[in-house]
């Protein structure tokens, strides 16, 4: 600020100087004002009719009610009360049915053979494959033979017993080598001398060897300097021979050398086809191998046998399987391998594992007794007891294998039949086999065609199931007592009614026996129903008119009995047990009635403004409000009166009167009450016959238009300007305005901001605040949007309000700077 100050103060002194007013002394003081226009955006208000009336909408639309108009919206709810003898009676007639087709559906079941599903399956075979193998051994050393360090001759004199000589290695086999082991052998002949007076040692690399040393570990390297040390204790002087060599020299490092025919036998991985079961087969096909050495220029040739046990099944370049060989799956197929290395300038190195792969393109040619195991228990649909078969064949079919032979049966415990060839398949004979039985598939033989062989059981045109026996849980699971009690309204309502009803039973039993429904009733006549092929058959009512004041309950008993067979069942066909159950006739007529009371509508809440916030708009709107109910009555000449309690208001209507009770429902949406209504009619005694009808019609109308009761919100927004508390001080007038101002709704609002209201037009206002009230906006405050109270409104469906206001301040800031003192 000072330096702000200070600056205004050299630019005055240069306007002085520049106008040519140049004072002969400076003021005592001297007097500055500084101002400054500042905006800031307060928020951001967007308010939609939609999004102010959906969730009124959404709860109105749950309770009934509907938009029948839209300019303005209108709200419709229809709802129409008829109530007739006949219909408390349906009610019976409902439950009858419902009662009797459960015992039908369960004692309804359809069969067939193609419900055995274990006589008509697929199961899968996986024959083990031979896959490729990787794998690597060891090899400690190769043998390359002898090999001469020197041959040479000194002399030897006794005047001088200590000699040496100084060799230089040469040979034409190798660069370098590392011994892994080698024996020294040194020769030495004279004709004289005696040689044996003759004491001999070599160094090499500095180490010291005699004859029959073994030597490992020693690197020897073409150019080598080998030292040759005698010692002589002999008395003769005289020439002796001396032949050195490394016997049978076995390395595990070497360069530049020329190997011949050094052989090898590694021991591979043997191959595993089944390790688990015993089995005999044929295999077919060729085996590849490779071998991969740490060396180069290194050439391999491969003798290759693979054994079972002792048997050799294949050998031979290429690599061949022998087909006519039979060998047992679980003895590991050992592959035995001799391996001649050769090669010129051979570099080397067997300190590393040398690995290999197997390579197999094998393929099972036949199989032996392979061990299928196969189980499977043939069950009957739980409908179905037991079952004996007449005729049939159950056929056994392998794809992926031919020339089968197999080994299996079937057995229900008693009767066993085996796996036979018929007709070139193999089969099973099924004849007086009883189910549920099991089958067994134990061993199969054959040519393999696929490594996947399916196999797949069909049965043969004529089977059938000599009979089958239903299950007595079926029978019992039909018995059934139904019971329905007189509800005690109808009893306190009605003295008599005549009726006449029919239950039908249609059922159809092809090729059952000895099934029978038994049928008791109070009510109803009893009666025995024989089921066997189709039919129809039906149960009347033995008391035409039914009397209330004695008839309690109707009561009806089923039961299923007998030792219900299926016979003659055959392939393609579907037997069983199918019973329907219907009322084609359930007249009623002549109702006696009784001068009595009956509820007609039990209390209904259509709407409740005490708790439902988004009924707000609609409590705090003087509107009309219509909701006419006319009383009328069909095929009567009674005398009735219909009472209406509208959340506490007793409305009564005789018959082809009518009433509104709008205004009962304005009062009550004002009060903020539940809109509740309930019904009951009163007859005189008299007889209705069974067209007889009473009813009420009753439509609501609402409309979302009227005039506020109160000022009544519709959007708020709070906001904070509390940063700008530093410029309270410096505060000259504060105006609130707006940078969007739209209002396309149709509604008359207004804007509130603390004490001030302006009304949402179409014009832009201004509002000013005085410093207090700008202080008072420095706490958070709300910014409201009202319809304003006893201004006349309409709802329609569509249009925006969208305001975004913002703060304008200026701000002034005064001060004095003094010279008293200054030349």
């Amino acid at each position: 600020m000072k330096k702000i100050i200070f600056i205004a103060i050299i630019a005055l002194l240069f306007v002085f100087w520049s106008c040519g007013i140049v004072p002969k002394k400076l003021p005592n003081t001297l007097s500055i004002k500084l101002t400054k226009h500042v905006e800031f955006p307060i928020t951001t208000m967007n308010f939609s009719i939609p999004k102010l009336i959906d969730p009124l909408l959404d709860k109105l639309n749950e309770t009934g009610f509907y938009i029948s108009k839209e300019k303005p919206i209108t709200l419709t709810y229809a709802t129409s009360i008829e109530f007739s003898p006949g219909k408390m009676i349906d009610e019976i007639s409902q439950n009858i049915t419902k009662s009797l087709s459960d015992v039908a559906t369960s004692l309804s079941f359809s069969f067939s053979i193609d419900n055995i599903a274990a006589l008509n399956t697929q199961q899968e075979i996986q024959l083990p494959t031979i896959q490729d193998s990787s794998d690597n051994f060891n090899l400690t050393s190769i043998n390359i033979g002898d090999i001469t360090l020197f041959s040479t001759s000194i002399y030897v004199d006794p005047a001088y017993p200590n000699a040496t000589v100084e060799i230089s290695f040469s040979t034409d086999k190798f660069s370098s080598i590392n011994i892994y082991e080698s024996i020294l052998s040194i020769n030495k002949t004279s004709s004289e001398v005696d040689p044996s007076k003759v004491e001999l040692e070599i160094i090499i690399n500095g180490t010291k060897y005699t004859n029959n040393d073994i030597i490992s570990n020693l690197t020897v390297r073409n150019g080598d300097k080998i030292t040759l040390v005698a010692t002589y204790t002999g008395t003769n002087s005289g020439n002796v021979n001396i032949n050195t060599k490394l016997l049978s020299v076995k390395i595990n490092k070497g360069t530049g050398l020329n190997i011949e025919n050094v052989n090898i036998n590694p021991s591979l991985s043997p191959i595993i086809i089944d390790d688990q079961n015993s089995w005999m087969l044929k295999l077919s096909g060729t085996l590849d191998t490779s071998f991969s050495f740490d060396a180069t220029n290194l050439n391999i040739d491969k003798e290759i046998v693979v054994k079972s046990g002792s048997t050799i099944v294949a050998q031979g370049n290429p690599l061949t399987f022998d087909n006519t060989k039979i060998i047992d799956a679980k003895t590991p197929l050992n592959i035995d391998a001799t391996l001649t290395l050769y090669g010129n300038n051979v570099d080397i190195d067997l300190t590393q594992p040398i690995s290999y792969n197997v390579i197999p393109n094998i393929a099972i040619e036949s199989i032996y007794n392979y061990p299928v195991n196969l189980e499977q228990y043939i069950s009957l649909p739980s409908e179905i007891l037991e079952s004996e078969i007449g005729t049939g064949t159950l056929y056994i079919e392998f794809l992926g294998l031919s020339s089968v032979d197999a080994t299996g049966l079937i057995t229900d415990g008693t009767s066993t039949h085996n796996i036979t060839s018929i007709n070139n398949s193999l089969a099973i004979d099924l004849s007086n086999i009883c189910l549920p039985a099991t089958f067994n598939l134990n061993y199969i033989s054959g040519n393999v065609d696929n490594n996947v062989i399916n196999i797949k059981t069909s049965l043969s045109d004529d089977f059938e199931i000599r009979k089958a026996k239903i299950s007595n849980s079926l029978l019992t699971s039909a018995y059934k007592e139904i019971s329905y009690e007189i509800p005690q309204q109808l009893k306190d309502y009605l003295n008599t009614v005549d009726a006449t009803i029919l239950i039908q039973f249609d059922y159809n039993a092809t090729n059952v026996s000895d099934l029978m429904l038994k049928i008791q009733s109070n009510f109803f006549e009893n009666k025995d129903i024989y089921i066997s092929n189709s039919g129809t058959t039906t149960i009347s009512n033995t008391t035409q008119t039914i009397d209330f004041s004695t008839l309690n309950n109707i009561s009806i008993t089923v039961d299923a009995t007998g030792n219900p067979i299926i016979t003659n069942i055959k392939k393609n066909e579907s037997y069983g047990i199918d019973i329907s159950v219907s009322i084609p006739k359930f007249e009623l007529d002549n109702f006696s009635i009784k001068n009595q009371e009956i509820e007609v509508l039990p209390e209904t809440t259509l709407l409740d403004f005490s708790t439902n916030k988004e009924l707000e708009l609609i409590k705090n709107l003087e509107s009309d409000i219509s909701m006419p109910i006319e009383f009328k009555a069909t095929d009567t000449t009674i005398d009735a009166t219909v009472s209406l309690l509208v959340s506490g208001n007793l409305v009564k209507l005789q018959l082809g009167e009518g009433v509104d009770i709008g205004p009962i429902l304005s009062n009550l949406i004002k009060n903020a009450s539940p809109i509740t209504i309930s019904a009951s009619l009163t007859t005189d005694n008299g007889i209705l016959n069974q067209n007889s009808v009473f009813g009420f019609d009753a439509i609501m109308n609402l409309q979302l238009s009227g005039t506020p009761l109160v000022d009544t919100p519709i959007l708020e927004e709070n906001f904070d300007i509390s940063d700008l508390r530093d410029l309270v001080d410096i505060l000259d007038t504060a105006t609130l305005t707006f940078n969007q101002w739209k209002n396309t709704t149709g509604l008359t609002a207004k804007l509130k901001i603390l004490n001030k209201e302006i009304t949402i037009g179409e014009s832009t206002p201004v509002i000013s605040f005085t410093h207090e009230d700008f202080v008072n906006l420095l706490e958070p405050s709300t910014i409201s949007i009202l319809l304003p109270k006893d201004e006349y409104i309409q709802i329609n469906k569509n249009g925006i309000i969208d305001i975004s206001p913002y703060i304008i301040i200026d701000l002034t800031v005064a001060t004095k700077v003094s010279f008293e003192g200054r030349e």
